[in-house]
This record gives C-alpha cells, structure tokens and sequence, in this order.
C-alpha cells in the first residue's frame, strides 16, 4: 500500500491511497464483471461474458481458484445483489422476452421471474432493502436515462421515485438502514442525451432531497456496511480514461481514491466487515479481458 499525496479542492478531502488488487478469477477470452459477495461472504457471485455467447452468472470461491456457472439462464445489464438471508435478485432475460426482475435461493437452483407492473423501461441493477419485500432498481428509458423505481414484491408492482426533469438515474443502492439511496446520475441538460460516462454520485434522503456526494464523475455506488462510506468508480484524475476506486463519506466531506488507475478497477462491492472490496478489474497485458479481484482498503 503507497499514500501518494493528499489535497484539498473545493471543501473536499482528497487523500490518494494505492492499494494492490488479489485476482480471484483468471480464465482468458472472458470478460468478468458486476460482482458480488454471497450472504456468507465465502462465494462471489458475478456475470461473465464469454467471446460468441451471451451473460451468464458464474461463482468463484473466495479464495480463488476455479469458477462455475451460478444460473443457467441469460442475464442482461446486472449486478446481482444479495439479501440478508441469503436471496439473490437481478436481471434475467428469457428467450424472446424483455429483461426482468429475478429473484433466486442462495445456490441458485430455486428462480422465479418477478413479473412488475407499472414500469416503462428496462429494470436493472437490483438493491435489497433490509426488511427483503422491497427492491430499488433503475428502469431505463433508453436515450433518456433512467427512473428509479421502488419494487414492492409482494403486490407485484414498481412506483417511479424520481422524477427524470431533475435527475437522469444509473446503478442505485440502498443504504443499510433502508432509509437512503445512492445512486449514479446526471442532471437533464437541454434535451442531450443521457451519457453514463458523465455521471456523478447522488444521495437521495429519506426526505427525498437531493445530494451531490462525489465532486467529480462517479457510477456503480455501494454503500459501506456501518453505512457511513460509499464506494464507486470514477475517471476523476485519470491521466488516460481508466478507471480507478474511490470511498466517499456519506456526507461528502471526506474523498479518497483507493487503487491506482492502471487496473481500469470498477463495480466495487463490500465485504461485511467493511475490510475489502470486491472489484472487476483489467490485468495489465491482458487486453479487453477483465478479471473479478479483491481490494483490501486501509482503515477509513
């Protein structure tokens, strides 16, 4: 681990950490990415991508080593997500069919397809809340962006929670107490667009106002589980467009980049003992495959 400097910009803390990555995952020809820690904490559940087929959910040990498929069906743009009972939601394609919510057990041999109602776009990037009969996730509206919907399970049906004339939504996450949201966004500007690559990460409060949490662009949040940090990728300060990690403080006062830019690093995610990161990353040499890796971040 190298600290490398330490800056403040705008009322924000800025302190540089390098940190090495551990890959989990190693299979050529493959793109690995959207991970996930299982309930345990022993598996990492993530989508693969394997050249001339489609999105599959694979596993490989927390200790590395060999990987296996999770779920047989196809998988759109996700990021499964895992309750505290051990549920696992995200988004499954049929053949012939829209992109939906689904829900499986722990192995993933017992799915369901979510039917939802009241939903105009592609729901994606699932959050549990904590009491597990609600989900937020963002119903993409192509060129547009997307809404934030909240999924209420057992009624079957998704209420849009943000409104898309004040802010085009990406990748949303629900804090541990359930009571906020963070979320990758942008403001609507002049009928352009919705480009991801512009987004930022934004708070929305229980009270439903609205907060800028990272100075620069940010996507794919996750929240800390003391709830007090959130996680997520940005091109801030890269000298050539990769990605690197950064943690910001739930109040936005405190930024810190967290691993260097040459691991193009993304899609962080939480261990329960808020120690590790779990990231998809670029090993250096490899081209356009990508590799699921562990991120051991200093104390915060």
């Amino acid at each position: 681990m190298k600290t490398i400097l330490l800056l403040f910009l705008s009322g924000f803390c800025y302190a540089q950490t390098e940190n090495e990555l551990q890959f989990l995952t190693n299979q050529t020809g493959t793109r690995d990415y959207w991970p996930a820690y299982s309930a345990d904490g022993k598996v990492i559940i993530f989508s693969r991508l394997v050249q001339g087929e489609k999105w599959k959910l694979f596993q490989v040990p927390l200790a590395g080593g060999e990987s296996t498929v999770f779920w047989e069906g196809e998988v759109g743009a996700t990021r499964a997500n895992t309750s505290r009972s051990g549920r696992i939601a995200f988004t499954g394609i049929e053949p012939k069919t829209n992109a939906t919510l689904w829900i499986t057990d722990r192995d993933g041999k017992e799915s369901r397809k979510i039917g939802l109602h009241n939903h105009t776009g592609t729901p994606s990037y699932p959050s549990w809340y904590p009491d597990e009969k609600r989900l937020v996730m963002v119903d993409y509206q192509r060129d547009q962006g997307g809404n934030l919907i909240l999924v209420d399970l057992p009624a079957g049906k998704a209420v849009t929670i943000t409104n898309p004339s004040e802010i085009r939504c990406g990748m949303p996450s629900i804090s541990p107490n359930g009571d906020d949201i963070v979320f990758a966004g942008q403001k609507p500007g002049g009928g352009d667009q919705y480009d991801q690559t512009k987004n930022a990460i934004w708070l929305l409060k229980k009270d439903k106002s609205l907060h800028r949490l990272s100075p620069g662009q940010g996507r794919a949040p996750t929240w800390s589980p003391d709830g007090k940090w959130v996680a997520y990728e940005s091109t801030e300060g890269s000298p050539d467009g990769r990605y690197a990690i950064f943690i910001v403080s739930a109040d936005g006062k405190q930024n810190r980049r967290v691993c260097s830019y040459e691991w193009d690093a993304n899609h962080p995610v939480w261990s329960s003992d808020g120690k590790t990161l779990v990231v998809s990353a670029g090993n250096p040499g490899s081209g356009a495959e990508t590799r699921i890796a562990l991120l051991r971040i200093p104390a915060y």
